[in-house]
């Protein structure tokens, strides 16, 4: 059994434990938190009594060595203390934006690229050519932590669980990003609703990300379109995922959410990383570009929008 644990408690946390108890051949061996942080410790006890597993502090899981690889799912701005304290040779998986190590082994959290009807979106929007409209739109419920609406650097304005739907937008736009132009929009008390993300490509193309923010679950959606000389593509990435070629359904396989989400085939994959079977993808890097975009956009909101060098 290749074993796994878990640091963090909340949504992430929870989809990436659920998954990992979906794959054969992966153990659950614990959800850990950071003692300092009573809240934290509450809601780490409360997740690991949900999944009938132990709570072990982080320490004492670098300690005893008793995991193959280990889920980083915290908030972006913990992201870089946590790390601190694992070993750069023990595999990781760590949730997207935040502030990582280059030379740490193991993968960025973008369960949406291992889903199946995505993986078939991506291909149809590559021959559709260079496509001459992309734009990835997104309605998440707001974040709870970090203070997000004053959109501190250490948390950024890609930091909302939209914020996971970017690797995907790059990946259709399939090509680097050059400058960063972002604008937020705030309501009458000052609170940031939502931010528009113009993202200039090496090749002269603009893409957009329209990130927005609710509180209620049943308004968050998200997704992408896609429209090139050949055609349109459109794909549903939240609350399920769907896709659309010119107006016409495609069918997708039949199945669990967590499974055609991505959040199974990442794990597989994540867990053949940690025997060394499969090279761990997206590596790191991708999650640092994602944070390179986050900053870059909050150094473009500070100065009404002007474009940012993401490099």
């Amino acid at each position: 059994m290749t074993r796994i644990a878990i640091v963090g408690s909340g949504r992430a946390a929870t989809l990436h434990a659920e998954a990992v108890r979906a794959v054969p051949g992966l153990e659950l061996v614990g959800i850990g938190g950071r003692s300092i942080d009573t809240a934290t410790s509450d809601a780490t006890a409360t997740l690991a009594t949900a999944l009938e597993t132990s709570v072990v502090p982080l320490e004492q899981m670098i300690k005893t060595g008793a995991m193959d690889g280990i889920v980083v799912a915290v908030p972006a701005a913990t992201t870089a203390a946590v790390l601190d304290q694992i070993p750069a040779e023990l595999p990781v998986l760590v949730e997207s934006p935040g502030p990582l190590h280059l030379d740490q082994v193991g993968m960025t959290a973008a369960n949406l690229l291992h889903a199946s009807t995505v993986e078939r979106a991506l291909i149809a929007i590559q021959e559709l050519g260079s496509a001459h409209h992309l734009e990835l739109r997104s309605r998440s419920i707001r974040p709870r932590w970090g203070h997000f609406e004053t959109a501190p650097p250490t948390v950024g304005v890609l930091s909302a669980p939209g914020a996971g739907l970017v690797p995907v937008l790059l990946a259709a736009a399939g090509t680097a990003v050059e400058t960063v132009s972002a604008t937020l929009h705030r309501d009458g008390r000052g609170t940031v609703v939502d931010a528009t993300l113009r993202l200039g490509l090496t090749d002269g193309r603009t893409v957009l990300a329209r990130l927005g923010w609710t509180d209620t679950e049943s308004e968050s959606e998200a997704e992408l379109e896609a429209a090139g000389a050949t055609g349109v593509a459109h794909l549903r990435l939240w609350p399920s995922v769907s896709l659309e070629l010119d107006g016409r359904a495609v069918k997708g396989r039949d199945e669990s959410p967590l499974v055609a989400l991505g959040f199974v085939p990442q794990m597989q994959r994540f867990g053949d990383a940690c025997k060394g079977e499969r090279t761990a993808w997206p590596p790191i890097s991708v999650g640092l570009g994602v944070d390179a975009i986050s900053r870059a956009a909050i150094a473009s909101a500070a100065a009404d929008g002007a474009p940012v060098s993401p490099r």
